[in-house]
């Protein structure tokens, strides 16, 4: 059998000193972001890519103006889809479908 003892320390004297702190920060946004989404109906896929090119060439350009670098950029390959015009037979209106 073990017999160990202890004592408490004494309290100190008046006054006692509590500490509570906060801090905040506010810190203006660095990033931002921007989605542009360029679409195009052409008679044929060689005219949509040319006239997609010729626009994607003309956002780059907008953002460089603003000192954005390429390296900042983020794009994506670009969508197709095939639309088909589907006409009425009671009506001469014909609509493109996407």
């Amino acid at each position: 059998m073990i017999s160990i003892s202890a004592e408490a320390g004494t309290l100190p004297a008046y006054p006692f000193i509590h500490v509570n702190g906060s801090a905040t920060i506010t810190l203006p946004a660095n990033i931002a972001e921007m989605d542009f989404e360029l679409t195009s109906f052409e008679a044929s896929a060689d005219e949509t890519l040319t006239l997609l090119n010729a626009q994607s060439s003309e956002v780059l350009e907008f953002l460089s103006a603003y000192q954005i670098i390429a390296a900042d950029i983020e794009a994506h390959d670009t969508r197709k889809l095939v639309a088909r015009t589907r006409c009425r037979q009671a009506t001469s209106a014909c609509n493109v479908i996407a």
